[in-house]
């Protein structure tokens, strides 16, 4: 998906070791194909045939912490479970036993 041009154009002043290119362009290639999986299963699960930038924004947020420039990050509720303290949960299982 990157070519060698756009790995060097990243650091013009900088000489990479061919090895360096090919990790480099590696790693962008597996990115790449693992979010768009991922958003195309979002996708799919919304029972929607077409990838929307929404579907990217949920992975990239969620898993990578990263944001999208200029799409509203406003819709995307984050789904973090809360952190209940042992002592509280200890007093749940007691009254749901009593």
């Amino acid at each position: 998906i990157l070519s060698r041009r756009q790995i060097q154009q990243l650091a013009p002043a900088e000489r990479l070791e061919p090895e360096v290119e090919d990790i480099l362009l590696e790693a962008a290639d597996e990115f790449i194909e693992s979010v768009t999986q991922f958003a195309c299963q979002l996708a799919k699960h919304r029972k929607s045939d077409t990838l929307q930038v929404k579907d990217l924004q949920v992975h990239l947020e969620r898993n990578w912490n990263v944001r999208i420039p200029g799409f509203a990050s406003e819709e995307i509720k984050s789904l973090k479970k809360p952190n209940i303290p042992p002592s509280h949960h200890s007093k749940v299982q007691a009254v749901n036993s009593a």
